[in-house]
């Protein structure tokens, strides 16, 4: 279903500009590379637009499409510089400058296996604390509190299983716009976490978001409304994203989330993520390479996705990393 009637997308760039921006990332001459995991640091590689291959054109379906490519392509052109080198860490990028810092990591929708948290706390030696609370615990040792816990250094080298050389705690809780338990389930807010650290300690969070319905957008829409002061405790942030995906709301049914209100909304956060945050990279490439391929061959039309570019790729689903700007401002003072 579709809103005959919403109102206009919050953002200041019109849908032709929009284009015209995100046609600026398809590099002439870049050429696709094949990497493990499709994280790409800087401006993606998009190639030249394939002749429109859907059943129908819905202009705000393309406007938001391209919005999301603008809002997912690295503006500060001088951020690996800055970082002191971007590399790929457990299907993320990071800062190296930057994760020399930090007190915390919090990872949001950890499922049965969680590689960003045991890579901070083996690599980057720092405690972590996990959430979950749609993951049955006897599907994941961690949630369970069973895997290999506070080790020291080295303890787990070698190992295949989930280990932690720093220690993690487990909790049965999810992101949502508000901390409230809903039928014995357990939402809360960014702030909430967050709130627990230190004023002084500014900068300090690693954050890892698993965005995977309507709550953990509200709790980021939340915490970046008002721009709260929570908002400048987070380092990094690292976001894997499905938009248009169901809608889940404590104590509200799921429905269908592909509307133009609501995908605004979502494009919105992208936008307003970018005042605090600087883009480190995106998986957008790795995203229009598989799509590009998957058009070889066929000769029908396909029906019209959630959202797309002007070219026709599907940007609904990636991954992206980002450092706070006030990092990269403290590391060029030094």
């Amino acid at each position: 279903p579709t809103s005959t009637r919403a109102p206009a997308p919050p953002t200041p760039v019109p849908g032709a500009a929009a284009a015209e921006q995100a046609a600026q990332v398809q590099e002439k001459g870049c050429s696709w590379r094949m990497e493990h995991p499709p994280m790409r640091a800087g401006l993606p590689c998009l190639e030249a637009p394939q002749p429109y291959p859907y059943t129908m054109r819905r202009p705000w379906r393309e406007d938001i499409g391209n919005q999301v490519v603008r809002h997912l392509t690295p503006q500060n052109k001088a951020v690996a510089e800055q970082c002191g080198g971007l590399k790929v860490e457990a299907d993320f990028l990071s800062c190296a400058k930057a994760m020399e810092g930090g007190i915390i990591g919090l990872s949001y929708g950890i499922g049965t296996r969680d590689l960003w948290s045991e890579h901070l706390s083996n690599k980057h030696r720092l405690p972590t604390v996990l959430f979950d609370c749609w993951t049955p615990a006897e599907l994941s040792p961690t949630l369970a509190g069973l895997s290999r816990n506070t080790t020291g250094p080295g303890g787990c080298e070698g190992l295949i299983e989930p280990c932690y050389e720093k220690p993690y705690w487990s909790v049965r809780s999810c992101l949502g716009g508000e901390t409230v338990e809903v039928e014995g389930t357990l939402f809360e807010t960014l702030q909430h976490r967050l709130q627990a650290i230190p004023k002084k300690q500014r900068l300090s969070a690693h954050v890892k978001i698993k965005m995977e319905g309507g709550a953990e957008w509200l709790a980021l829409e939340g915490l970046l409304k008002d721009i709260s002061p929570e908002l400048d405790k987070i380092r990094t942030l690292d976001l894997t994203v499905k938009m248009g995906d169901e809608e889940y709301v404590p104590g509200h049914a799921a429905r269908w989330r592909c509307t133009r209100t609501s995908m605004n909304r979502q494009v919105g956060v992208l936008r307003d993520l970018l005042q605090r945050f600087d883009v480190l990279g995106s998986t957008l490439e790795a995203r229009h390479q598989a799509w590009k391929l998957n058009l070889e061959g066929g000769g029908e039309l396909s029906p019209e996705p959630c959202i797309h570019t002007s070219s026709g790729f599907d940007p609904s689903t990636f991954s992206v990393s980002y450092v706070h700007k006030k990092v990269l401002e403290v590391l060029v003072e030094t």
